[in-house]
Parts: C-alpha cells; structure tokens; sequence
C-alpha cells in the first residue's frame, strides 16, 4: 500500500510541472520569465526527488537528504527571482543574486560531498535553517494580499516546511511522509495558482486593471515602489485619484473608476513606470488603449521621479 501511494504522488508533481511550464504564455511580456524558469526548474527537481528517494528507491543516505536540501534551495529561487524583475537588471540579478545564494546556501551540502558523503553525515544546522527561513519569508511574504496568497504565501511555505521538517535531526516523523506531503503542497499550489491566474482581481477601469495584475504577478515589494511613485506625482500635477494597493482611489471617496480612466495623466504615468517590468502590449491589452494616442494628448512624463530602484 505504501509503495502504491509513493507511485501515486507522482501524479501531483507531474501536474505541478505541467502547469508551471504552460504558466510560461500567460508571463509572456513581462520580466517574470527569468522567476517562471527556476520555477520550472524546481517543479522538476520535487518530481525527480520523489522518484529518486521513495517510488523507486534509487539514493542512498545521505545523498537522499542531501537531495531533497537541494529541493528546498531550488524552490526559493523563483520567489526571490520575482524581487529582482526589474530591467534591465534581470540578468544580473540572476548572476549576482541567485547563484551567490545558491552556493551559500548549498555549503552544507558541498561540505558533505567534500568529506565523504556518509550515512547521518549530512545533518542540518542552524545557521542554514535560519537562512532558508529568512529567504523564504522575504520571497513568500511577496505575495501576501495578492491574488497568489494562497498557492505562493501559503502552499510554497508549507511545502519548504514539511522538506525542512525532514532534515531536521531528532524528527519523529517518517521523512517519507513529511516529502510527501510536500509533493502534495506543489502540486496543490501549482493547481490553485493557475486557477487564480484564471481569475483576476475585478477591475472597472483599464489602470486598475493593469495595477491589479502587476501587483499580483510581481507582488507588494513593487507594488509598494510603483505606488509611491505614483502618488508623488499625484501630489505634484493635483491628479484626482490616488494610488492604494488595492486600485484607484479618490481622496477620501469610494473607488472612482470614472477618474482613473478620465484623466490621460494617469495612464501615461503608469505606462512609464512599469515599462521596466512588463512591454507595450501586455499594458495595451489591460488598459484597453494604444499608446500613440496617449503621447500625443500627454507631455512626457520627467524621467527625474521615476525611482523605483
């Protein structure tokens, strides 16, 4: 029965690379696609692990745990991909960001494989366990009060924590069931998020339509910085609406749709501060208008206030 259950939970890590590698079109115009490739990445490192370690038994100890630390790495990868996706420094982020953090968080490992990897040589300790739950909360946190809060925030998290919980020395769970149960998590989370990109935030207006997805895709980190930008221009030219995480406001009113659209000022703004994160189109598609008409009705937004960096 346990060995049935161990080829069954293939199924969910299969789905869940399935969905991130299709995920792939619905990131397309954005500079998410360097996050959505480490997320492919992870998504086939869980599958692999499974099958490795527990449906058809294939490495030893400590190359198994050793194995499965590498899983959590990579799974932390695409979160902290996304608070780099600004252009043009993308790449580098990738260069100077990520594979740094990689290898310092994979020195346990290296340490390891150096000395002769041996049964219980491999044990988790705490400086590594704090690091890994730093990055995590930085990374998962991102997407708290986004439409992504449950898949990302919630599932991702509980999935590093059930690996985590079976390195851990001293556990009295079967490490078999803590990494299965995190199979199941990605799985889960990769079904509810392609079911939350299906569905997005309600929007009456093209600019909250737009700040909607980017502040799910890319998160509160941005959204925080675009939204202060925003809003010092606000103050400067006395626009009519203000920018809150949730859409378009008017001062001390209700949600004012009609003056988010109304006002050219605002879309011109919008369209300049987050042409670093997603292209033309991707924008043209959510706002409902082509870009031509708005530069020529707008003066050009001063290069000067826009510090999102």
């Amino acid at each position: 029965m346990a060995s049935t259950l161990a080829v069954l939970t293939i199924l969910p890590a299969v789905i869940a690379v399935v969905v991130i590698v299709r995920a792939g079109a619905h990131l397309r115009g954005t500079s998410l696609r360097l996050a959505w490739g480490w997320g492919v990445v992870a998504s086939l490192a869980v599958t692999l692990a499974w099958v490795a370690t527990a449906a058809w038994p294939l490495v030893p100890s400590p190359w198994d745990d050793m194995l499965w630390y590498a899983v959590v790495e990579l799974l932390l990868c695409p979160l902290i991909a996304v608070l780099g996706a600004r252009r043009p420094g993308v790449a580098v982020w990738n260069w100077f960001v990520l594979l740094p953090l990689l290898a310092v968080l994979g020195w346990p490992v290296a340490a390891v494989a150096l000395a002769g990897a041996r049964p219980g040589s491999f044990m988790l300790e705490t400086p590594p366990l704090i690091g890994i739950c730093l990055v995590l909360v930085m990374g998962a946190g991102n997407y708290l009060g986004t439409r992504f809060r449950l898949p990302v925030a919630g599932l991702v998290s509980v999935t590093v924590v059930f690996i985590i919980s079976s390195l851990v020395p001293g556990t009295t769970r079967d490490p078999n069931l803590l990494r299965m149960l995190a199979v199941w998590c990605v799985g889960f989370a990769a079904a509810t998020g392609w079911r939350a990109a299906r569905h997005p935030t309600p929007a009456n207006s093209g600019p909250d339509r737009a700040w909607r997805d980017f502040r799910d895709l890319f998160g509160i980190v941005w959204a925080q910085r675009i939204r202060d930008r925003m809003n010092e221009r606000a103050s400067q030219e006395q626009w009519p609406v203000r920018l809150e995480l949730h859409g378009f406001v008017a001062p001390g009113e209700p949600a004012d749709a009609d003056a988010a659209d109304d006002d050219p000022r605002i879309e011109r703004a919008l369209r300049w501060l987050l042409r670093r994160f997603v292209d033309e189109a991707w924008l043209n598609q959510r706002l409902g208008t082509t870009p031509a008409a708005d530069r020529r009705s707008v003066p050009a937004v001063d290069e000067t206030w826009d510090r999102t960096d």
